[in-house]
C-alpha cells in the first residue's frame, strides 16, 4: 500500500470536502479489475482508485465520459494526487483535466474556488502530512497521461472499451446516462437553419426509454476563433487566472465558441424539459483539438475547416413514447457584457455609461456612497473575513431595471484567513466576493463592492449590462 496513502487512513484526514469521500465501493462497468477504491467524488459514479499492475498510480474512472475515455490516470502516487488537490481544491478538476486545455482549467479554478470545508481539510493536509500544492497541476496532469500505458488495465465489464482492428472505425454509440445500457435509437432529422448569426445543425435525436436525446452542433468561423485567441493569448497560452474580474467577463462574452442557449423539446405537442446536458468543441487549430468532438464532426459529415460547438441535450419522459411530431424551440441565454469601468468619491456625481453592444447611453448620478461594515456576529470562530464594503445608491437616465445594467466592483476583494493558531499556523482561503444589486421602484438603485478588511481608498467600478440577444427560434424536426 502506498506509504502517503496509509498516513492518510492514519490521519484520520476526511477528504470528502474535497470530493474524494467514503463509498460503498460499487464496481461500475468500467472500474478496471483489480481496482483499490480511494474514495467517490458523490456524481455521476466517479471514483479514484488504485490499479493492480500499475504500482501507486492514481486513476479517476469516469463512466459519464464517451468510449473509450472512462478511465485516466491522474497522479503518479498518492502524495502527488493530495498536493494536486491542495492545488486545486476539489478532485473534479483533476478528473475532468484530461479533456481541457490549460485557459480551461484555469478558468475552472477561478470559477470554482475552494470552500471553507476544503479548505479547513487542506490545512489538515499541509500540517499532517507536510504537504504542499502542486506548482503546475495541469502541465502535470497532461505531461503524466500522454502516451500513458493503458493496455494492461481490463475492466470489469469485458466490452466496456472493445478492441478494433487497426483502421477499423469505432461504432458510433450515444447512451442517454452511463453504465452499459442500451444505445439509443437514432432519427435521422438533418435540419439545418440560421440562427444567433450562426449556421447550426441538428442532424440527429435518440429515442431511450429513459427519454428523447437532441444532439446540436453550432459552426463557428475559424479565423474569428483564432482572432479571438490572438487577442487574449498572443503568446500561444494563456492563464485564466492571469486576467482580472473585468477581463474575464469580457472572455466569457467574447469567446465565439461559448455561446449559451437553452432547448425545449415538443414531442407529439408536449413541451419536454432539459434534465440535463454535456457538450465539446471543435476546433481545427493546432492544440485545441479534441478527440471526442472529432468523432462528432465525423459521424455526422460536418465540415472540419469550421470551429464547431457541440451540445448533446437529454429530455425526460416517464414511459418511452412513438415521435410522430417533433420541434425544437431554441432560447439564447441572457449575455453579460461588461462596459468601461470608473470611479467614484461621493453623492453628487456623475457617470456617462455606454452599452458596448447596442450604444445605448445612460447618464448614472451618484446619490450615496458610504463604507459599511457586514455584521459577522454568527459567523465561524475560526475565520477572519473581510467585512469592510462600499455601498453606492444612484439613479440612471433614462431609467434602467436592475435587470438591464448593475455595477460590479473589478477588484477580487480580500481573501479570508484563518483566525491564528496556537502554533502560528495560517492557511490559504477563498477570495470573498460581495455582489448585491437593488431597484426600487422609485428609480433608485444599489450596487455593493466585494469585502475587503480595510476600507478601501477607491473602487474601480465596471457597469454590466444584460442583454438578450436573439429572439427565441422553433424548428419542426418531424
Amino acid at each position: 500500500m502506498d506509504k502517503t496513502y496509509e498516513k492518510l487512513l492514519r490521519s484520520g484526514i476526511d477528504l470528502a470536502p474535497l470530493g474524494v469521500e467514503q463509498g460503498e465501493n460499487e464496481t461500475y462497468f468500467c472500474t478496471p479489475r483489480g481496482a483499490s477504491f480511494i474514495g467517490w467524488e458523490g456524481v455521476d459514479g466517479i471514483h479514484y482508485c488504485f490499479v493492480r499492475g500499475y504500482g501507486p498510480v492514481v486513476f479517476a474512472v469516469s463512466p459519464m465520459n464517451s468510449e473509450p475515455d472512462y478511465v485516466h490516470a491522474v497522479a503518479r502516487d498518492f502524495a502527488d494526487f493530495l498536493r494536486l488537490l491542495l492545488a486545486c481544491g476539489h478532485g473534479s478538476a483533476i478528473e475532468q483535466c484530461w479533456n481541457w486545455d490549460r485557459q480551461q482549467f484555469d478558468a475552472f479554478l477561478a470559477e470554482n474556488p475552494a470552500t471553507d470545508e476544503a479548505c479547513a481539510v487542506m490545512d489538515q493536509i499541509r500540517e499532517k502530512l507536510a504537504l504542499e500544492p502542486m506548482d503546475d497541476p495541469w502541465g502535470y496532469i497532461h505531461e503524466l497521461q500522454a502516451g500513458f500505458d493503458y493496455g494492461r488495465i481490463k475492466y470489469s465489464d469485458p466490452e466496456a472499451i472493445p478492441s478494433s482492428e487497426p483502421g477499423e472505425t469505432k461504432e458510433w454509440v450515444v447512451r442517454y446516462g452511463f453504465g452499459r445500457e442500451k444505445p439509443g435509437i437514432e432519427i435521422p432529422v438533418n435540419a439545418r437553419f440560421n440562427w444567433a448569426g450562426r449556421d447550426v445543425r441538428i442532424p440527429a435525436v435518440y429515442s431511450f426509454a429513459k427519454g428523447l436525446v437532441v444532439d446540436v452542433a453550432m459552426a463557428t468561423d475559424t479565423q474569428t476563433m483564432r482572432d479571438f485567441l490572438a487577442k487574449w493569448a498572443p503568446g500561444g497560452r494563456a492563464r485564466y487566472s492571469d486576467f482580472n474580474k473585468l477581463d474575464r467577463m469580457r472572455i466569457k462574452h467574447e469567446n465565439p465558441t461559448s455561446f449559451l442557449f437553452k432547448v425545449t423539446a415538443i414531442v407529439n405537442g408536449r413541451e419536454l424539459h432539459c434534465e440535463s446536458a454535456s457538450g465539446s468543441g471543435w476546433a481545427p487549430i493546432e492544440g485545441w483539438e479534441d478527440k471526442g468532438a472529432r468523432d462528432w464532426v465525423e459521424h455526422y459529415g460536418l465540415e472540419e475547416d469550421r470551429c464547431w460547438q457541440f451540445s448533446r441535450i437529454r429530455f425526460p419522459w416517464k414511459r418511452r413514447m412513438e415521435v410522430k411530431t417533433l420541434s425544437a424551440r431554441l432560447s439564447a441565454e441572457t449575455a453579460k457584457i461588461p462596459g468601461e469601468p470608473f470611479t467614484v468619491s461621493g453623492a453628487g456625481e456623475t457617470v456617462a455609461l455606454t452599452n458596448p453592444e447596442t450604444g445605448k447611453r445612460y447618464e448614472l448620478t451618484v446619490t450615496e456612497y458610504v463604507p459599511l461594515t457586514l455584521d459577522t456576529e454568527n459567523m465561524d470562530e475560526k475565520w477572519e473575513y473581510p467585512t469592510r464594503y462600499m455601498s453606492v445608491e444612484y439613479t440612471l437616465a433614462p431609467d434602467a431595471k436592475e435587470q438591464e445594467v448593475y455595477l460590479a466592483d473589478v477588484s477580487e476583494g480580500d481573501k479570508p484567513r484563518r483566525r491564528q493558531t496556537p502554533d502560528g499556523f495560517y492557511p490559504t482561503a477563498t477570495v470573498a466576493i460581495f455582489a448585491m444589486m437593488r431597484s426600487d421602484a422609485e428609480g433608485c438603485h444599489s450596487s455593493a463592492s466585494s469585502f475587503y478588511f480595510e476600507p478601501p481608498e477607491s473602487v474601480t467600478w465596471a457597469p454590466v449590462f444584460r442583454l438578450q440577444p436573439w429572439d427565441d427560434f422553433e424548428i419542426r424536426l418531424i
